[in-house]
């Protein structure tokens, strides 16, 4: 190993390059969540429109009510969209090096638990009841876990790369101020 270390230049310091490092992933994690909130919205909308072991309602009550919760799923997931697309633009700014909001990364952490919550749910739900087939809710999981994946791995950017540009700001004031 430490013959293809010694092939790899060194550029800037360690700090620097863990700083590039955390930014980059911040790019594209939060690409990633961009694309998983959009494909959230594809999927409902699919599942909202295709539905057909849906049994047919035939009460003029319950239809109203199945109306009405299309609706309100439909808004929370325009909701979600809005949010993953805010924290996900805030970190590739923030990846790209320019200024992004303080309070995004909470957010995102809040989206993170919600995803933690959608997830184990989901895996309860679909291999308890069986309601899709078994590739099916496989395959859902799998989405479902990388959407997951792709906002932890914001979070945990977003706080290193910070913790690390302050002690990089903090030795360059150290050295200016000598």
């Amino acid at each position: 190993m430490a013959e293809v270390s010694a092939l790899l230049p060194r550029v800037g310091d360690p700090d620097e390059r863990k700083l590039r490092k955390y930014r980059d992933r911040l790019i594209v994690s939060g690409k990633g969540v961009m694309a998983f909130g959009a494909w959230n919205v594809i999927k409902w909308v699919i599942y909202m429109l295709f539905r057909l072991d849906a049994p047919m309602i035939e009460a003029e009550g319950l239809a109203e009510i199945e109306g009405f919760v299309s609706v309100f799923l439909l808004v929370l997931l325009l909701l979600d969209l809005l949010l993953r697309y805010k924290v996900g633009k805030a970190a590739v700014t923030e990846g790209r090096g320019g200024k992004a909001g303080r309070f995004y990364p909470f957010i995102a952490i809040v989206m993170d638990a919600f995803s933690v919550y959608s997830f184990l749910g989901t895996a309860i739900t679909n291999f308890h009841t069986g309601e899709l087939g078994f590739m099916e809710d496989v395959a859902a999981l799998l989405v479902d876990f990388s959407s997951l994946v792709a906002m932890t791995e914001l979070v945990i950017s977003v706080f290193a790369g910070r913790r690390i540009a302050a002690r990089i700001a903090a030795g360059k004031a150290a050295k200016e101020g000598r």
